[in-house]
C-alpha cells in the first residue's frame, strides 16, 4: 500500500509551518505623475505576508507562518541587498535578524521621475539566524511615471 505525503518546505514546528513559498519573485510599483514610487513589503506577527505600493495598493501575499495566527516558536527574518539601484528606504533594517513577534516591513521608493530595479534577498530562521529555514531573493521595481 501506498501513501502519498504532501512536502511542504520550511521549518516543521509544533503548531505549523514557517517557509518562504508564498514570497513572490519581484514587487511592483508604478505611478503616473506623481513623481514618486514606493513598495512596502510586510512580514506581520500573525504568519501574514502583504506588500503595499504607492499606486496599486495592499496586497495580501499569503503567509510566511502557515496556519496563520501566533506561531509557536520566535522566528526571525533578515532583508540583505544584492545588487541594483532600487533603494531601501525604511523599516526593520536590512543586514539584522529581526524577530517577528511583531510586525515588521521594509520599504523601497523612488522620489523622481525615474525607473529603478533592485534586488534583495530574506531569509527565514527559527534560531535567531543560527540555521536559515527561507532563502530568496527578490526584485523591487519601481516606476513614476509622466502621462
Amino acid at each position: 500500500m501506498f501513501s502519498l505525503k504532501k512536502f511542504i518546505a520550511g521549518a516543521h514546528s509544533k503548531g505549523g509551518v514557517a517557509s518562504l513559498n508564498d514570497m513572490p519573485s519581484s514587487i511592483s510599483d508604478l505611478t503616473f505623475d506623481l513623481g514618486v514610487s514606493n513598495a512596502t513589503l510586510y512580514l506581520e506577527s500573525t504568519g501574514n505576508l502583504r506588500v503595499v505600493t504607492q499606486g496599486f495598493g495592499s496586497s495580501d501575499l499569503g503567509s510566511w507562518y502557515s496556519p496563520e495566527g501566533t506561531p509557536d516558536k520566535t522566528y526571525h527574518a533578515n532583508v540583505t541587498y544584492v545588487s541594483g539601484d532600487a533603494s531601501y528606504t525604511s523599516g526593520s533594517g536590512l543586514n539584522t535578524w529581526v524577530a517577528l513577534t511583531t510586525d515588521r516591513a521594509w520599504s523601497f521608493s523612488i522620489v523622481t521621475y525615474t525607473s529603478k530595479t533592485g534586488v534583495y534577498r530574506i531569509r527565514l530562521s527559527g534560531d535567531g539566524g543560527a540555521t536559515t529555514i527561507g532563502d530568496k531573493n527578490f526584485t523591487v521595481s519601481l516606476e513614476a511615471s509622466v502621462l
